[in-house]
């Protein structure tokens, strides 16, 4: 399985250091050969901002399998009555981060929100499964965290984050 977790810093304009000391990394837009955003998620990515990639390097693979996780057998309530395929709602599965990487993941987040000049992210964890574009916020980070724990905050539905 494949897990990638993106951010989008709305209204960034240019290339901000951010910290690179942590257990996990980024690659923005900037650093980037990819191109921005993911073709599924037309709404994510036409805001105005930098679009970042959250993971670990692996033996010069840049991804996020080392720091999250999920369990397949919990579905999650996701308020969405328009998907109608079975399939796609059982990929509502709760985004788990490895308890090593929590807090610097929180950190690089904070950092992320500091230089929105909106104090706003768009937070999308997401693997393979499901092309439906579903938004959900606004919520505090503190919250997100919180949800996070709980196990409360499902793959492949994008939260808005504010400071």
């Amino acid at each position: 399985m494949s897990y990638s977790i993106e951010v989008v810093v709305v209204n960034q304009e240019e290339n901000k250091s951010l910290s690179k000391d942590l257990s996990v990394q980024y690659v923005n837009e900037y650093e980037s050969s990819e191109p921005r955003g993911l073709y599924k998620w037309p709404f994510m990515s036409s805001v105005s901002g930098v679009w970042y990639t959250i993971g670990t390097d692996d033996d010069g693979t840049f991804w996020a399998l080392q720091m999250v996780d999920t369990d397949f057998d919990k579905h999650l309530a996701v308020s969405a009555p328009w998907i109608k395929d079975e399939e796609e709602l059982e990929n509502f599965t709760p985004v788990i981060i490895k308890e090593n990487y929590l807090n610097d993941f929180e950190q690089l987040l904070a950092e992320m929100l500091e230089v929105s000049p909106m104090n706003t992210i768009m937070i999308l964890p997401r693997y393979q499964g499901g092309d439906t574009e579903i938004i959900q916020g606004t919520i505090s980070l503190k919250e997100y965290i919180q949800l996070i724990k709980e196990e409360k905050i499902p793959f492949n539905v994008c939260t808005i984050v504010k400071k």
